[in-house]
């Protein structure tokens, strides 16, 4: 019977071990976009697709929504690529309120244009940040197995 209990309680404490650890672990994702997305409409959610990284499961790409699972200070950053004659306007938005914009402009030049933005915030549990485009100038962002648009964020 002591070496039952003895084995009951190794087990025990390795499960409760590796629970506590995992709650320790911070929350972490990275997305790319696969594709090419055009015509999207003013304050729509861009859905980066392409999970590389996803520490917790906080991000959704069904949704595009990354869900804070615990109080604390993250940091976000996003990049997107337009082609020549095309334009991409996004904003970092923490429960649909305006944190920081990204304007991706090659309108008027013929080469592609990619630009890379970086937020810190604080975020309540079950804080939900996006980047969402901004008004209606969402012409088109450009996704590829390259990698180029994507959307990263951790748990300072």
């Amino acid at each position: 019977i002591s070496n039952s209990l003895n084995i009951h309680c190794i087990l025990l404490f390795f499960i409760t071990k590796h629970a506590a650890d995992k709650q320790k672990q911070k929350p972490a994702f990275h997305v790319n976009l696969s594709h090419i997305l055009r015509g999207l409409s003013s304050d729509q959610i861009v859905k980066f697709d392409k999970v590389v990284t996803n520490v917790g499961k906080p991000y959704s790409p069904e949704t595009g929504k990354f869900t804070a699972p615990r109080d604390g200070t993250y940091t976000f950053s996003w990049t997107c690529l337009t082609p020549p004659g095309s334009k991409f306007e996004t904003r970092l938005a923490i429960n649909n309120n305006h944190i920081s914009g990204n304007r991706a402009n090659a309108e008027t030049i013929k080469q592609y244009v990619q630009t890379t933005k970086n937020a810190v915030v604080q975020m309540k549990k079950g804080d939900v940040a996006t980047v969402r485009v901004l008004s209606v100038t969402g012409l088109t962002l450009h996704g590829s197995n390259y990698n180029f648009s994507s959307f990263s964020g951790f748990m300072i």
